[in-house]
């Protein structure tokens, strides 16, 4: 019977090793970021600062409230979407200005897809092109500062050029790039916040039955889960920062379980009649 060692778990069990790999690890990043921040990755993300000022912008995310009717709505607007939001796309006209990711373990599963994707621009960590060769000609990459927290609020960058936060959540990512763009009203929407299998601080998983992750048929299993308690930390870290900068952040999600940002409806952002588009999508079932 043949047993696999990793050899480099082994040498990080070792307590006086262990410190010694946290060393080079800490050394490595430095080295890499002095790189990064005298690269042309980074001279071209410092473009996009304030570019925006004072305008609004919309967020999307991929829960399963999201539809098409809404997207459409949203043809002018500048908006944000990230990850697997191709599978709308066959359903509307609508496209995002702005396409990221975050999770290193689904951006290399969806490479090939995220590099069709139809965007003003994409941003991506120079983390992932750091480790997993990951590479979007076309991108701009953002360094991701992944440091831990549990009970404690996240970091919100002030600066996205030098460092975007860790909050457990591409849409944490994506409103501090908002931010930097210089976006005074952001409007969340399709951010349901609830999955079927979550894991907490302790490892446990969370099961709930009859839920639906995505808009679409996609699901998290093989990936890694989501963990509410470290979005809800990171939500609650924007909201804070938000307040205290005079950024307007609602949620226009259509239902879902997020509220740390006030709600209001998609309808009232837009000024439109809700009777108006509710006539019109009873018109369309009619068809």
């Amino acid at each position: 019977m043949k047993v696999k060692v990793n050899i480099r778990e082994v040498f990080k069990s070792i307590p006086i090793f262990k410190k010694f790999y946290h060393f080079l690890v800490l050394i490595s990043r430095k080295i890499r970021l002095e790189f990064y921040y005298r690269s042309n990755d980074c001279t071209r993300l410092k473009t996009f600062q304030n570019i925006h000022h004072e305008e609004r912008c919309f967020i999307i995310g991929n829960g399963p409230s999201l539809n098409v009717e809404d997207l459409d709505l949203l043809k002018n607007e500048v908006t944000f979407a990230a990850h697997r939001i191709y599978n709308i796309f066959s359903g509307t006209e609508w496209r995002p200005t702005y396409y990221l990711g975050q999770d290193f373990v689904l951006l290399k599963e969806i490479e090939e897809q995220a590099k069709k994707v139809e965007a003003k621009n994409k941003f991506f960590p120079i983390n992932i092109k750091w480790l997993h060769d990951f590479n979007i000609d076309d991108a701009v990459y953002f360094y991701l500062n992944s440091e831990e927290f549990s009970t404690q609020l996240p970091r919100f960058s002030k600066n996205a050029s030098k460092e975007v936060y860790e909050g457990y959540s591409v849409t944490y990512a994506a409103i501090q790039l908002a931010v930097y763009m210089g976006f005074k009203e952001i409007y969340l929407l399709g951010v349901d916040f609830n999955y079927a299998q979550t894991i907490d601080n302790e490892g446990n998983i969370i099961i709930q039955e009859g839920v639906k992750d995505y808009f679409s048929n996609d699901h998290n299993i093989g990936l890694k889960l989501p963990n509410l308690e470290k979005s809800f930390l990171g939500f609650l870290s924007a909201k804070n920062f938000a307040e205290d900068e005079g950024v307007l952040i609602r949620n226009a999600t259509r239902g879902g379980k997020l509220e740390v940002f006030k709600r209001i409806q998609l309808e009232e952002v837009l000024n439109i009649e809700y009777r108006e588009i509710w006539n019109k999508k009873q018109r369309s079932y009619q068809i």
